[in-house]
């Protein structure tokens, strides 16, 4: 979806190898020298957004922003791009077997706003 976005816009970006032995902190893509990770999810009902604390941390200083994709059906979805730092800002909680920042997408839209993505629109 992010990469289609940018594409259709015309925006220039680098990708990250989408394969690799172990796991990287590094960014998924670059645009205008911007590190930026990419993160999903679907629409569920109290459905949250998160980022994997000690994946954040380890992350410092190679991500500048994250692009969260919120998939809301198989059509659409509302994209939001937020400063690294800003992360911090969340609460966060142990997530099953992990501490993760959280935020629901609601509250993420008054803070940070959205763009919405239509796949079947040019």
């Amino acid at each position: 979806i992010g990469i289609n976005y940018l594409t259709e816009k015309k925006i220039d970006f680098e990708m990250a190898k989408l394969l690799e032995l172990y796991p990287s902190k590094n960014a998924d893509i670059i645009v205008k020298d911007k590190k930026i990770d990419i993160k999903s999810t679907y629409h569920f009902k109290n459905a949250h957004i998160l980022v994997n604390k000690e994946a954040h941390i380890k992350g410092k200083n190679k991500i500048d922003k994250y692009w969260f994709i919120y998939i809301l059906n198989k059509t659409e979805a509302e994209l939001f791009l937020v400063n690294y730092d800003d992360i911090t800002k969340w609460e966060s909680k142990i997530m099953k077997y992990t501490e993760a920042y959280y935020i629901k997408r609601e509250e993420l839209k008054k803070q940070n706003g959205k763009f919405n993505t239509n796949r079947n629109s040019k």
